[in-house]
């Protein structure tokens, strides 16, 4: 019971919240934090300011009515308005006149939680999408290991996806986005039986929120892979 009444508490309040997403046509990407006391800030980028930086931000103040968001902006974009609606951790609005309108997702702090179970499990990653990429080169075919830590990861409540993948540059790593380094790090301690990797920060990503990526690149000290 105490999982779900704060999971409802979670979902009727968007405070110490990030969104991030696109507008419909994939041309503009948003980054939205909404922060105690009905501050806002947050990332816009469209066009020819995704190169424009420091004259992206977003700031002004926020205030919520069931599932209506209103966003007053100030500063360089002061008097514009956003206008949203959410429908659990999905957010769509409109601003500018109703010239622009967007998509965002609830950037989760850590893995949904339906039951005291979850709250208690230490591996718990309901809602977290992860994909596998495995080297398959130079006679190196990790793939039997990627469904292992593949499945390992969907007992655990993920969304798996397995691809074959060859980067050296992130060998071993759970790559996040979004800040959502505690998430990363849990991932990794649930694999310690099965894959030895480490959180990397990939930054900000508008288009995958709750997405985390896992490469497996070099076999396992006193292994023999695959051909």
């Amino acid at each position: 019971m105490a999982a779900k009444n704060r999971l409802r508490e979670l979902d009727d309040s968007i405070e110490e919240s990030t969104w991030v997403g696109t507008s419909p046509g994939g041309d503009k990407f948003y980054e939205m934090r909404f922060s105690n006391g009905g501050m806002f800030s947050g990332n816009f980028f469209g066009g020819m300011s995704l190169f424009a930086s420091g004259q992206n931000k977003l700031e002004g103040s926020w205030s919520q009515s069931g599932n209506a968001i209103r966003v007053l902006l100030s500063g360089r974009l002061k008097g514009q308005e956003f206008k949203a609606i959410r429908t659990g951790n999905l957010m769509k609005g409109s601003w500018g006149s109703l010239t622009y309108s967007f998509e965002v997702t609830r950037v989760l702090s850590k893995p949904v939680e339906l039951s005291e179970q979850d709250e208690a499990a230490p591996c718990n990653l309901r809602g977290i999408k992860i994909t596998v990429f495995y080297r398959e080169k130079g006679g190196v075919n990790l793939s039997g290991q990627a469904a292992r830590v593949a499945d390992k990861l969907r007992g655990k409540g993920a969304e798996l996806e397995v691809q074959k993948g060859n980067s050296k540059d992130f060998s071993e790593k759970v790559v996040y986005y979004n800040g959502q380094n505690q998430i990363a790090t849990r991932i990794s301690e649930c694999l310690s039986d099965t894959a030895l990797v480490s959180p990397f920060d990939g930054g900000v990503s508008y288009t995958l929120p709750n997405v985390f990526q896992i490469y497996l690149q070099t076999p396992a000290p006193g292994t023999a892979a695959k051909k």
